[in-house]
């Protein structure tokens, strides 16, 4: 029977391996990228815990960078629509009452 250690190493390494697999991403690339975004999300630059999302342009696939929970869920919900991002910036300028 294998220990939480052993299977907590198997866990990490199969992460990696997707991650290589689905964005091109090897651990070290991911690291690189992180700290060159000085270990903050690359919209709210907040530093958070545990491991930031990347983000990637889903019609090419290439990597634009590492988001937080947050950010990276405001993204997917506004579907990268860019129009829909612009008109949500108008609307919190103005207090609407």
């Amino acid at each position: 029977m294998k220990t939480k250690e052993q299977i907590k190493a198997y866990n990490e390494k199969d992460k990696w391996k997707r991650i290589k697999q689905r964005y091109g991403l090897s651990k070290e690339d991911y690291f690189k990228l992180l700290d060159k975004q000085n270990g903050v999300c690359a919209i709210c630059k907040v530093k958070k815990e545990g491991t930031l999302h990347i983000d990637h342009n889903h019609k090419t696939g290439v990597v634009r960078g590492l988001l937080c929970s947050n950010c990276n869920m405001d993204l997917g919900i506004m579907k990268d629509n860019i129009y829909s991002l612009d008109n949500a910036i108008e609307y919190l300028k103005y207090d609407i009452q």
